[in-house]
C-alpha cells in the first residue's frame, strides 16, 4: 500500500496515469501486419467487391430517385467506398508508393463504375425530378468536411483494434461517399453538369479528409515506415508522398477554408433575413433567393405591402454591414411595382403554385394520417367486439352444461354514466331463461361464474323463468 502523503503534485499525476490509460489507442491495438494486410485486401474492386459496389450503386440510386433515407442509408452499409481511400492514407503513413497509386488507381475505378452504373439508372427511370436528397449531394459544405475528418479518424482506429467494432459501416453511413456518385449520375443522365461537378466535388473532399485523418492516425501508432536497401529510392519515394500530399492538401484546405466562409455567410444571412426582413410589419414575403459568391452576392426578396417604400429598402441596406454581408447587393421587388420583370412573375408564379401544392400535400397527408387512426381504432374495436362475442357463445354453453335449467342465455358489456355524462364504471349484463326458478345460492354462483369467465367485477344478472 503507498503510504506517501498525498500532494497537489501527486494528484496530477494519478489524474493524468488515468486519461492516459483511459485514452490509450495502443491497448487493445491489433498486430500491425494485420491491420495492414486488411486494409491492403479492401483496397481492390475485383470479383465479389466489384459487383457489390455495383449492386449498391443501383440500391443508393433508387433511394436518391424516390427520395427514401432509409435506402440510401442501406447501400451505404454496404458500399466497399472506404477501403482504397484508407488504402491511399495507408499508404502516405508508412511510404508505400505503391499502395499509394493502388488505393488511387481502384479508387477512380470504383468512382467511374459508379458514375456510369448510376447515370444508366436515371437515364432509364422515368422519375427525373431532383429530389431533396440529390439537391443536399450537390455542394460541400463545412459540415461535410468535419464529418468527413473526424469519420476517417473513427474509422482507422476501428480497424486497427483486435475485435472489430460496428464503427466501420457506421464511417461508411457518416460520411456518405456513395450518395454523391449517384448524384453525379443523376446530373450525367439529365445533362445538368452543375450537379456532375458538385457531386464529384463532394466526393473529392470526403476522400481527402478521410485520407488525411487515416494517415494521422497511421503515424499517432507509429506504424513501421516501409524500408528501402536503396536510400536513393527511399529518398524519391518521400519526396513523391510528400508531394502528393502538399498537391492534396492545398486545394483541401483551400476548399474547407472557402466552403467554411460560405457556411458562416449563410448563416449570417439567415440571421438578417429573420430579424429584418421576416418581421416587416404589413408586409407578406412571396419569395427569398440567395445568390452567393465571395466577391460579390446578392440577396433578392419579393413581397408585397403598402407600408413598404424606398426609404425601408435603403435603411436594410445599410444593416447588411452588421451582419458582415460584406460585398451583398440587396434586391426587393414589391408585388405591384413597375420594375417587376416577367421572369420575376415567372418565378413568383411558380413559387406560389409550389406553395399551394405543398399546403395541398401536407393537408392530404394530415387527414390521411387522421384516417389511417380510426381505421385502426375501428380494427380495434371490432377485434375486441368479435373476440367477446365468441367467448359470450361458449359462456352459453358453460352456463347449460352446470345448470341444465338455464335454455337462453344473452350477454351485454356496457358502461355506468353519471348524470352529467361521465363513465363512472364498466358492468356486465346478463339475461337468463330458465326451465324453473332458480335459488338465491344458484343464481349467485351463477354470476360468480360469469365474472370469473369474463374478468369483470360487476355482473348485473336478470333471470326470467319460462
Amino acid at each position: 500500500m503507498d503510504s506517501s502523503p498525498v500532494t497537489p503534485t501527486k494528484l496530477f499525476k494519478d489524474f493524468m496515469k488515468f486519461l492516459e490509460d483511459r485514452f490509450n489507442l495502443h491497448e487493445d491495438k491489433a498486430l500491425e501486419i494485420e491491420t495492414v494486410n486488411e486494409i491492403k485486401r479492401n483496397v481492390v474492386f475485383s470479383g465479389a467487391n466489384l459487383w457489390i459496389l455495383i449492386f449498391a450503386i443501383f440500391i443508393a440510386s433508387v433511394g436518391l430517385n424516390v427520395n427514401s433515407t432509409a435506402v440510401v442509408i442501406g447501400a451505404m452499409l454496404i458500399s466497399p467506398l472506404m477501403g482504397p481511400i484508407m488504402g491511399v492514407g495507408l499508404g502516405a503513413g508508412i511510404n508505400d508508393l505503391e499502395l499509394i497509386f493502388k488505393s488511387l488507381k481502384n479508387l477512380v475505378l470504383a468512382a467511374v463504375i459508379s458514375i456510369l452504373t448510376s447515370a444508366l439508372y436515371f437515364k432509364l427511370s422515368p422519375l427525373t425530378e431532383a429530389q431533396s436528397e440529390i439537391l443536399s449531394r450537390t455542394s460541400p459544405t463545412v459540415f461535410d468536411v468535419l464529418i468527413a475528418f473526424f469519420g476517417g479518424l473513427a474509422g482507422i482506429v476501428a480497424a486497427s483494434r483486435t475485435e472489430k467494432s460496428n464503427a466501420i459501416p457506421g464511417v461508411a453511413i457518416a460520411t456518405a461517399l456513395m450518395p454523391p456518385l449517384c448524384t453525379a449520375g443523376y446530373g450525367l443522365a439529365n445533362g445538368q453538369l452543375d450537379f456532375f461537378y458538385g457531386a464529384l466535388y463532394l466526393f473529392f473532399i470526403n476522400s481527402v479528409f478521410i485520407s488525411i485523418s487515416t494517415y494521422i492516425i497511421i503515424r499517432f501508432l507509429s506504424f513501421t515506415k516501409k524500408e528501402f536497401l536503396d536510400h536513393k529510392k527511399e529518398k524519391a519515394v518521400k519526396r513523391y508522398i510528400a508531394a502528393f500530399a502538399i498537391i492534396t492538401m492545398i486545394p483541401s484546405i483551400y476548399t474547407a477554408f472557402k466552403v467554411a466562409n460560405e457556411s458562416i455567410y449563410i448563416s449570417n444571412e439567415t440571421s438578417f433575413y429573420n430579424n429584418e426582413i421576416a418581421s416587416l410589419e404589413d408586409c407578406v414575403i412571396i419569395s427569398h433567393e440567395l445568390s452567393y459568391h465571395p466577391d460579390s452576392s446578392t440577396i433578392k426578396i419579393n413581397l408585397y405591402g403598402q407600408g413598404f417604400d424606398d426609404n425601408i429598402s435603403r435603411i436594410l441596406q445599410s444593416k447588411l454591414s452588421a451582419y458582415h454581408l460584406n460585398n451583398t447587393k440587396l434586391l426587393i421587388n414589391k408585388i405591384g411595382d413597375q420594375n417587376i420583370g416577367k421572369d420575376d412573375l415567372r418565378l413568383l408564379n411558380t413559387e406560389i403554385k409550389s406553395d399551394i401544392m405543398k399546403d395541398f400535400y401536407q393537408l392530404n397527408q394530415k387527414e390521411i394520417e387522421k384516417k389511417d387512426s380510426l381505421i385502426d381504432s375501428l380494427k380495434l374495436s371490432l377485434s375486441r367486439t368479435v373476440t367477446l362475442q365468441n367467448r359470450f357463445s361458449k359462456l352459453s354453453k358453460e352456463l347449460n352444461a352446470i345448470n341444465s335449467n338455464i335454455k337462453f342465455s344473452s350477454f351485454s358489456k356496457t358502461t355506468l354514466d353519471d348524470s352529467e355524462g361521465n363513465e363512472m364504471d364498466t358492468i356486465l349484463v346478463a339475461y337468463l331463461k330458465t326451465s324453473q326458478r332458480l335459488s338465491d345460492a344458484e343464481e349467485e354462483a351463477i354470476k360468480r361464474f360469469i365474472s370469473t369467465r369474463c374478468e369483470v367485477e360487476e355482473v348485473k344478472l336478470f333471470i326470467e323463468k319460462i
